[in-house]
């Protein structure tokens, strides 16, 4: 006897529901590749920097911080000393100022060192005794006297020498013109590469950078570079604390003046305590939370203003 299947035909409603729930654990899917950073969807993106921002501001202090002060090169500053750059010389009398007169605890320079001083005075001498007249002896002897004193470099180099001074600098990325270019000289690094991509960490990677003169980084006390992440919107809510370049970990200039001015000697990683936070790190011996990829949010504490800033004149005339 033949036997038949019957094959019945599936209700309307129950094949809604399935769309429904397919449609939903499609969606739900999607929201996991993005939590992972596998994927990205700029809508959702987009709407979880509205909610961040909005909790920063709900939560910022909006208080002046008296640690941390802002060395100002305002309109003042310019008016009366000039326009920028500064010999550095003068520079020098302002690191002297800051550490002996003030007692600052370090100073943190974000601006990079990268050319000679320019010192027009020297150039023109050279040019004198270069000319072939009878004064040319005399003013080649007396440029040999004057060069030691008049070299803006030299002076600033031992202005910083035995003084808890910083200098900042650059890295530069892929998506740069000019990614592959190096001047100046790095700073030693900061932590054991090896150790932090055994935690975890995939460090940025730069491809170049623009440093400080040698004399001068070597004169200082240390270095860190400023470059922050800026998102798709053009707001910058992190900075990467630890990079990597040429197989080495540099840290970021706030972090270089933190831990001078903390005495904590050395940086290393750690992975976070539970599964919810296996992307969270923690560096260093003060533990900062930092994200997979070194980065690290920035507290914001206010708007301007929420630092005291004082006038560069101000401190040199005083």
């Amino acid at each position: 006897m033949e036997k038949f299947i019957k094959f019945l035909p599936i209700p309307a409603r129950l094949l809604t529901n399935s769309v429904r729930i397919g449609l939903g654990l499609g969606v739900v899917f999607l929201f996991i590749l993005h939590s992972a950073h596998i994927i990205k969807l700029p809508l959702v993106e987009s709407f979880e920097w509205v909610l961040y921002d909005a909790r920063v501001r709900a939560t910022m202090p909006d208080t002046v911080n008296p640690q941390i002060v802002i060395i100002d090169i305002d309109e003042k500053s310019l008016k009366e000393e000039g326009r920028w750059p500064w010999s550095r010389a003068r520079l020098g009398e302002l690191i002297s100022k800051l550490s002996d007169h003030y007692k600052v605890a370090v100073v943190g320079m974000d601006v990079v060192f990268a050319e000679p001083d320019n010192q027009s005075s020297i150039k023109m001498m050279e040019r004198l005794a270069r000319n072939g007249s009878e004064q040319s002896g005399e003013m080649k002897v007396l440029l040999d006297k004057l060069q030691p004193l008049l070299d803006g470099d030299k002076t600033f180099a031992r202005r910083m020498k035995g003084r808890d001074v910083v200098l900042g600098y650059y890295f530069k990325r892929e998506n740069n013109l000019e990614a592959d270019t190096l001047t100046g000289k790095l700073p030693g690094p900061a932590c054991d590469l090896a150790q932090v991509s055994g935690q975890g960490l995939q460090l940025q990677h730069a491809t170049g950078y623009g440093a400080n003169l040698p004399r001068l980084q070597e004169a200082a006390a240390g270095g860190g570079h400023f470059v922050p992440n800026m998102d798709a919107d053009g707001v910058i809510r992190s900075v990467p604390l630890l990079m990597e370049y040429d197989g080495k970990c540099y840290e970021a200039l706030a972090m270089a003046i933190a831990r001078r001015a903390l005495e904590v000697q050395s940086v290393s990683a750690e992975q976070g305590g539970d599964r919810w936070s296996r992307q969270l790190r923690k560096v260093g011996e003060l533990k900062v939370p930092v994200m997979a990829d070194g980065s690290a949010w920035v507290p914001y504490r206010g708007f301007q203003g929420s630092f005291p800033y004082v006038s560069a004149v101000d401190v040199l005339e005083r």
